[in-house]
C-alpha cells in the first residue's frame, strides 16, 4: 500500500519504480492519491484570503502530483493498472473545522499572528461561519486526523462520511501471464 505518500517524495517516478521492483510477479499495489479538485472550495477560500493579506497564494502538495498523473506514471511501470474514483463531498458543521486547518498549514506560521489568516479565510465562508461549508472531497474521512489535524474529532461527527479513497491498482504480472 501507498496511501497519500507520492506527494511527498523527491521523484515519484523513482518511488514508483521501486514499488514495482518490491511488488513480486502477480502482486497488488495500491495507491491512493488526491483528484485535482480535492478542496477545491476550500483552497478557493485560502487563496483569496491570501492574496487579501498580500501574500501569495501556496501551492498544495497535490498540485505537484494527483490522481492523474499517478495513473500516467503507474502505466509506464506496471502492466495493469485500475483506477477507482471515489468523489465525495464533506460538510464542515462550522467553521472551527476550517480554522484548525488554516492554523496546521505551514503557510499559517509565515504570519506574525497565525490568526490573522485564520480570520481573513472564516470570514470568507458562506452564509457565516455559523453554517456548515460543503468541500469536495477526494480523501478518506477516518484518515484526515492523521494528514489534517485541524479536522481532528470533527469526521465521527460529519454526516454521509465517506470511507473511500480514490484508488489506483497496479498488478505485477509475469510475461506471457
Amino acid at each position: 500500500m501507498a496511501m497519500h505518500m507520492l506527494y511527498h517524495v523527491p521523484s515519484p517516478e523513482l518511488a514508483v519504480r521501486e514499488l514495482r521492483r518490491i511488488t513480486r510477479p502477480g502482486g497488488r499495489l495500491v495507491v491512493g492519491l488526491n483528484g485535482r479538485d480535492h478542496h477545491q472550495e476550500l483552497r478557493q477560500l485560502i487563496t483569496a484570503a491570501l492574496t487579501s493579506l498580500d501574500h501569495d497564494p501556496v501551492p498544495m502538495v497535490s498540485d505537484r502530483f494527483d490522481l492523474d498523473r499517478g495513473e500516467i506514471l503507474l502505466r509506464r511501470v506496471f502492466t495493469s493498472v485500475t483506477r477507482h474514483d471515489f468523489p465525495t463531498t464533506l460538510m464542515l458543521p462550522d467553521a472551527e473545522p476550517v480554522a484548525a486547518y488554516v492554523r496546521s498549514m505551514s503557510v499559517a506560521s509565515e504570519f506574525a499572528d497565525p490568526d490573522q489568516l485564520v480570520r481573513a479565510v472564516t470570514s470568507r465562508l458562506p452564509a457565516g461561519s455559523g453554517a456548515p461549508f460543503l468541500d469536495t472531497s477526494h480523501g478518506r474521512l477516518p484518515d484526515l486526523r492523521l494528514r489534517h489535524p485541524g479536522f481532528a474529532g470533527w469526521a465521527s461527527r460529519l454526516p454521509g462520511r465517506s470511507r473511500f479513497v480514490p484508488v489506483l491498482e497496479a498488478v505485477m504480472r509475469l510475461p506471457g501471464a
